[in-house]
């Protein structure tokens, strides 16, 4: 339990880890826009006040941390309040700073969406962002959001594609160049699919992982496990089982940790912490409404 104030309940926020503070930065959902950080070492919440103007309060948008710019950006999302709807916006925080600022790419964007991902990469200084819903559309186009030419660019994979989906989610392999997308929804309640976007190649592969495989859901977390080459995936669609995929062992994995767990949720965040071998779960829809619990995993 973190000691002083905590953020209100919440649900589709979004949360980075930043590695050089030892913090996590949680950023709107619930259709709020209040940005809040969370010190693993002070075990306590510290609410946020950028100066200058403030992104709109959203929910289901992303945000990524790049580490080499001290910054984290915000993509999209749907925001609440007559005239708004699903968003298109890019937002970038600045720690130094402490400012927002809205960021205006040249040539085409994406169009509006919620409930897509979004990956960072380190090694290209780019963002890769998935998917989502607009109006009663599942989508399944890729963009490329490059931060030195300021500029979006669509991706055409060759090959086959994922069917159009939301509530899924993405993380970025580095070792691999490619991206992982698990499950999310497209007017079924869920998927329990797994596909993989290699840079390189452009293309799309979808993987058959040997053995038992989650359920399908939509509206979980996930996490890549650099040292262990896996990825965690907790809950969604209000179930709240861990699972791990082992990209080398190409299989799934029921983790069944001692304890107490959290309670069954949707739309929550998780982030990883590798210097503590630790994946910290925050907030989500219980069912009830929102939440502003905040639980850690510890692998070993």
């Amino acid at each position: 339990s973190p000691s002083g104030s905590v953020p209100q309940n919440r649900w589709g926020h979004s949360a980075v880890w930043l590695p050089a503070d030892g913090a996590m930065l949680v950023f709107g959902g619930s259709y709020l826009n209040d940005l809040w950080s969370f010190s693993v070492e002070a075990n306590s919440w510290s609410e946020i006040s950028p100066s200058g103007s403030v992104p709109p309060g959203r929910l289901l948008h992303t945000s990524v941390w790049l580490p080499a710019d001290g910054a984290m950006l915000v993509f999209g999302g749907e925001c609440g309040g007559h005239g708004c709807g699903s968003q298109s916006d890019l937002w970038s925080y600045s720690v130094e700073a402490n400012s927002w600022s809205e960021i205006s790419p040249s040539g085409s964007v994406p169009q509006t969406r919620y409930g897509h991902s979004a990956v960072w990469l380190p090694a290209d200084g780019a963002m890769l962002v998935f998917g989502g819903q607009v109006g009663g559309s599942y989508l399944n186009d890729l963009w490329s959001y490059s931060v030195e030419a300021n500029s979006w660019s669509e991706i055409s994979p060759s090959g086959s594609v994922p069917p159009g989906r939301l509530l899924h989610t993405s993380v970025w392999l580095p070792a691999d160049g490619a991206m992982l997308v698990f499950g999310g929804g497209g007017g079924d309640g869920g998927q329990n699919d797994l596909w993989s976007y290699s840079v390189e190649a452009n293309s799309w592969s979808e993987i058959s992982p040997s053995g038992s495989v989650p359920q399908t859901r939509n509206g979980h977390s996930a996490v890549w496990l650099p040292a262990d080459g896996a990825m965690l995936v907790f809950g969604g669609s209000l179930l709240n089982d861990l699972w791990s995929y082992s990209v080398e062992a190409n299989s799934w994995s029921e983790l069944l940790p001692s304890g107490s767990m959290p309670k069954r949720r949707s739309s929550q965040t998780s982030v990883w912490l590798p210097a503590d071998g630790a994946m910290l779960l925050f907030g989500g829809h219980i069912g009830s409404g929102g939440s502003n619990d905040l639980w850690s995993y510890t692998v070993q």
